[in-house]
């Protein structure tokens, strides 16, 4: 996600996130910005910042992340980011790859993999 600072999509993934960890999933929000931007408490989530201003300059980290994590599981939100993840979804194993502005239609999915323990 691009930031934790005080916005709705920031929100829904944090609550989703926090949802998976409850339910006993290894789950990492991975941030592109600064920790000083945090608005808002996670609780006891990991938190990784990429200490970068914009997508473009983390590119690379972020597929660094993916790779050396093996994520089967992607939650992103923000359109570029969506349309980044996409992208790159293709040349890794991301076994469900969700998009925060279409978490209505897939709560369904997220609720099953969450039962299924992924």
């Amino acid at each position: 996600m691009p930031n934790l600072k005080a916005g709705g999509a920031e929100r829904v993934i944090s609550f989703l996130a926090t949802k998976f960890y409850e339910h006993k999933q290894e789950v990492t929000l991975l941030v592109l910005v600064f920790e000083k931007d945090k608005v808002f408490e996670t609780g006891s989530l990991t938190i990784v910042y990429l200490n970068r201003q914009r997508l473009l300059f983390s590119v690379f980290d972020t597929i660094n992340f993916i790779k050396k994590t093996k994520s089967s599981i992607v939650l992103s939100n923000i359109s570029h980011v969506n349309i980044f993840m996409s992208l790159i979804s293709v040349f890794f194993k991301i076994q469900n790859l969700l998009q925060e502005n279409l978490v209505c239609f897939q709560l369904g999915l997220i609720m099953e993999v969450i039962r299924q323990g992924c």
